[in-house]
């Protein structure tokens, strides 16, 4: 209330001194126009804090913007995480690629094509290996890497299927 006060009397000393500074004539009805105007709406704030429950207006706008703000930013991260979670799989998915590619390279299969299919839940389980290879490689060489892949990837030997390019072993 006090601040209040002294807001009003302040504004009545500027508005008292504008009024003396200004030559009289055409815009001295316009100045003291709008200087009630003004001095009317400062005077009526209190008032109008009163009923509208001092600022709490204010705040709860404030609160719906922040609301929404949140839920803005909520989305966006959602899809931030899920653009995340694809770049995983897809890196998981050529680092598969290339650990069975340097595994069939260490046994001396040459691979000319490879598919890995992966469970339908979470998209990290791998349940089949195809690898197709050139026409030399071993029945021995392709068996040991059946072992290890199956070991490795936790893959049963039957789902891992390493054919050569005239049939299958």
């Amino acid at each position: 209330m006090g601040q209040w006060l002294k807001t009003l009397t302040g504004s009545m000393c500027v508005i008292t001194i504008l009024m003396h500074l200004l030559p009289g004539g055409k815009f001295t009805k316009y100045i003291r126009f709008y200087a009630g105007l003004l001095f009317f709406l400062m005077a009526i704030r209190p008032i109008m804090n009163f009923f509208t429950g001092e600022g709490e207006f204010e705040r709860l706008l404030q609160l719906e913007f922040l609301k929404e703000e949140y839920y803005d930013m909520e989305t966006s991260i959602a899809g931030m995480e899920e653009l995340k979670s694809d770049q995983v799989a897809e890196a998981y998915r050529s680092e598969l690629y290339r650990q069975i590619q340097a595994m069939a390279d260490s046994y001396g299969i040459s691979v000319t094509e490879m598919e890995l299919k992966f469970d339908g839940g979470d998209g990290y389980l791998l349940e089949k290996i195809e690898i197709v290879t050139e026409a030399g490689a071993g029945e021995q060489d392709c068996e040991a890497l059946k072992d290890e892949l199956s070991g490795l990837y936790m893959v049963e030997k039957r789902d891992i299927l390493i054919k050569n390019r005239r049939g299958q072993r």
